[in-house]
């Protein structure tokens, strides 16, 4: 029975060709998209299952007590929780791991740049992540002061082909390290992402010798340092949770507003949404809106199956009142329609496999993917998982015209009445339709209005200058040497130096009030700069004086911006110099100075009180001021410099606004990629149903199109007659699209603090657009119609 109807759905997909193609390139396009989704977050699950103790292993985490939202969980923690750890019986190992050791894996731009990307961690590290080991003993390789452990790739960078073993590497003010072992992480999935691994040991010797803030034995460090811990199996997690919730509560200081929790590894990838995370990962938020752009697409291709199917009802209701008499039951009817859409989806997913050729590299591309390695996992028990999705999909797809066609009563179809009750299924191939649509002109507006706020954000004035500064790395060992060499050149302005650079949404808060307790109820965005950053950044000074560089005790002076003097209860910016504001350990900061205000948080958020501190601990960029028409003459110069003082190391030479496109366009731009790809996909296939139906119908009516040319009716009647029913679905789709693209957009608006207006030529563009694609797709059936000749339809009649 099973191979008749394999027999029979091949013959019909063969006879019917043109709709059986429809069908299939629509679920095609539709489960390429799925494909990827789902292959992207199968590689995200495989995180380190390699790992036999997988299910056993927790990391600690620190919880923000005082601030909600996004960022309310850090997954660093304080060092110190390690040792009390170590001492609880239920776990087995507990490793430590610094960060500090080259640069971070995120890369933010102006960081020294030296060959490596590591991490400090404890001897056990190797054993306790189970990485495989090619050279070296992983018991040992971490034991020493700096002792240092690097990948197969790095050492492939860094020597060649040559022997990387006990050569040594110089990480500068850092000191020298000796290659103890070489890992080998090729096909290694896992959440931290490193070339090189220093002994923690040598963490603790730079920070006796205060050449690294303290983290290894400080409670009130929860920034640099992550924890890592396994336990007995038959532990309980909520215990050993309960102990560390309490050593925090025990051990951290006042003003470090945090709770430390465990979570498990299992969820770390994908998982929550956390700051300073180790290595890359994907939230669960990301997953479920790409799964459901990816239903959608797929939903939409589902909606064209159906479409078509239904349509092409009457020509095979002879087949079924056929088959009905011959001894068919419903049952069978069924099976036969969804053996059918089977086939069509398994045979879509051969073309969808086609179409990942080209559609994994530009996944690859995007920025996101890229920086955080969002890779395709082909594993076999993926695609097995993709064959099941493909095989449901069908199922879903065929269901309706199956139920549909079943319902034929034989007697009615073989005398050729045409009152059957398919008919009534007109009004829902209508909705379909209706429905497609409205979805295609979502994307279409919706993708016009996102791109606009991404270039209104672009070209909005911040308040400061960004267009001529370069950014480098800052060395306060070096910086006098360089600054000056640098101001002797023709080209340079001013030359300041800063911890943050403004408008990326990189920020840090610190609490202030005029009262102690004041202090402790909240942050204040806090960045600290010299007494050149106004005159270098273009920043105006409304009262007071600037911070000055070379005072005794100016760590102790503040400048405040506009929007800071309501929030402390200033009536004006005069009167606000000399008054003191508290910190949450007491210490008085005079305030000196009010600057006009400036976005020195991201753009999405409007304009919040900031403080100007001078810290030479704290700065992390030397700003350098170039004249116009100078930019690429001056980074060479620069680099120069920098290599000059640096003893050969070279520099990440980047410029101020070069790095807020790069936050932009990491934040925005792969966005606007993938939604643009979504509004072209939608409409693909909203047209290719659209195609179809036209394609039906014409057919259908080609005899009527005949008598109404014999009649006398001209062109643009008949090209009336047969594209008005369609036009009039794509106009009410457009009706029903746009209120509902309005009130989405204007929400997700309202929470941007710079923000475009909507106008009503995005909708109308929009409507103009899909309308168009529409008129041309019913058009080339129209017009194919027009061409036939009236004498070969009718001379049987």
């Amino acid at each position: 029975m099973f191979r008749n109807y394999i027999l029979a759905a091949l013959r019909n997909m063969r006879r019917y060709r043109v709709f059986t193609a429809i069908n299939i390139l629509g679920l095609a396009i539709g489960l390429s998209v799925c494909m990827i989704i789902i292959m992207s977050v199968a590689y995200q699950l495989k995180s380190d299952r390699f790992n036999s103790n997988y299910d056993h292993m927790y990391r600690v985490i620190s919880s923000k007590t005082d601030i909600t939202g996004l960022f309310g969980n850090n997954a660093s923690t304080t060092l110190a929780i390690g040792t009390s750890l170590e001492e609880h019986t239920a776990v087995e190992q507990v490793v430590k791991i610094r960060g500090g050791f080259g640069r971070h894996w995120v890369g933010i731009p102006g960081e020294q740049h030296i060959p490596l990307a590591g991490l400090f961690a404890d001897k056990g590290f190797v054993e306790f992540f189970q990485y495989p080991m090619i050279k070296g003993d992983p018991t040992s390789a971490l034991t020493e002061p700096f002792s240092v452990i690097i990948t197969r790739k790095a050492a492939e960078k860094l020597y060649g082909s040559g022997e990387a073993m006990g050569k040594i590497l110089d990480m500068g003010e850092l000191g020298e390290y000796t290659i103890t072992g070489i890992l080998d992480l090729e096909g290694i999935s896992t959440h931290l992402e490193f070339e090189a691994i220093a002994s923690l040991a040598s963490a603790a010797a730079l920070e006796r010798e205060g050449k690294m803030e303290n983290a290894v034995d400080n409670w009130g460090n929860v920034w640099n340092g992550w924890v890592y811990l396994r336990m007995d199996e038959h532990a309980d997690p909520a215990v050993i949770d309960k102990f560390v919730e309490r050593e925090g509560t025990t051990h951290l200081p006042e003003d470090v507003s945090y709770s430390l929790h465990l979570q498990s590894v299992s969820d770390i990838k994908p998982g929550e949404l956390m700051g300073n995370e180790i290595g890359p990962f994907m939230p669960w938020i990301v997953v479920y809106i790409l799964g459901g752009l990816g239903l959608l697409i797929m939903v939409s291709s589902c909606f064209n199956y159906v479409n078509l199917s239904v349509a092409r009802s009457m020509s095979r209701s002879r087949e079924v009142g056929i088959r009905k008499v011959n001894g068919a039951g419903k049952k069978h009817v069924i099976c036969q329609f969804l053996v059918e859409s089977v086939m069509s989806a398994l045979v879509a997913m051969l073309l969808a496999s086609c179409f990942l050729i080209y559609l994994e590299p530009a996944f690859e591309a995007l920025n996101f993917a890229s920086k955080l390695k969002w890779e395709l996992s082909h594993d076999p028990l993926v695609w097995l998982v993709i064959l099941l999705f493909t095989a449901v999909t069908g199922l879903a797809a065929g269901i309706v015209p199956s139920v549909v066609m079943s319902r034929f009563q034989p007697l009615q179809v073989i005398k050729g009445i045409r009152n059957l009750k398919v008919f009534s299924h007109v009004g829902m191939r209508k909705l379909l339709i209706v429905v497609q649509f409205s979805l295609s002109l979502f994307f279409i507006i919706s993708i016009m209005i996102f791109y606009s706020q991404v270039e209104m954000m672009m070209q909005a004035k911040t308040g400061f200058n960004s267009e001529d500064i370069i950014l480098v790395p800052y060395e306060e060992e070096s910086y006098e040497a360089m600054r000056n060499e640098i101001t002797q050149q023709s080209w340079s302005g001013p030359v300041a130096r800063s911890s943050h650079i403004p408008a990326t949404g990189f920020r840090r808060d610190s609490g202030l009030g005029r009262k102690q307790e004041e202090a402790e109820d909240g942050g204040v965005a806090t960045y600290y700069v010299d007494d050149n950053y106004l005159e270098n950044m273009g920043i105006s000074l409304i009262a007071g004086r600037m911070l000055r560089s070379s005072d005794r005790g100016n760590e102790q002076e503040v400048v405040l911006n506009e929007e800071s003097l309501d929030f402390f209860g200033f009536e004006n910016a005069e009167s606000a110099l000399d008054e003191v504001l508290y910190t949450v350990d007491s210490a008085r900061l005079t305030i000196v100075g009010v600057i006009s205000d400036y976005h020195h948080d991201a753009l999405m958020t409007g304009i919040e009180p900031l403080v100007l501190r001078y810290d030479t601990s704290e700065f992390n960029f030397i700003q350098v001021n170039v004249d116009p028409g100078h930019m690429e003459e001056a980074k060479a110069v620069v680099g120069e410099i920098w290599k000059k003082h640096r003893h050969g190391q070279l520099a990440e030479i980047g410029t101020m606004q070069d790095t807020i496109t790069e936050f932009y366009d990491l934040l925005f731009g792969d966005l606007i990629s993938i939604l643009l790809l979504f509004a072209v996909i939608a409409t693909v296939i909203s047209c290719l149903g659209l195609l179809g139906i036209a394609i039906y119908t014409t057919e259908l009516r080609m005899k009527e199109v005949s008598i109404r040319k014999v009649l006398g009716a001209g062109e643009f009647n008949l090209v009336y007659t047969l594209s008005w029913g369609f036009l009039k679905l794509v106009l009410l789709a457009t009706l029903i699209s746009v209120p509902i693209a309005y009130m989405a957009n204007n929400f997700w608006l309202n929470l941007m603090a710079v923000k475009i207006s909507m106008s009503p030529w995005f909708f109308i563009a929009g409507s103009v657009l899909l309308i168009g694609i529409a008129l041309i797709t019913i058009g080339s059936q129209t017009i194919r119609s027009l061409q036939v000749n009236p004498a070969e339809k009718l001379r049987n009649e």
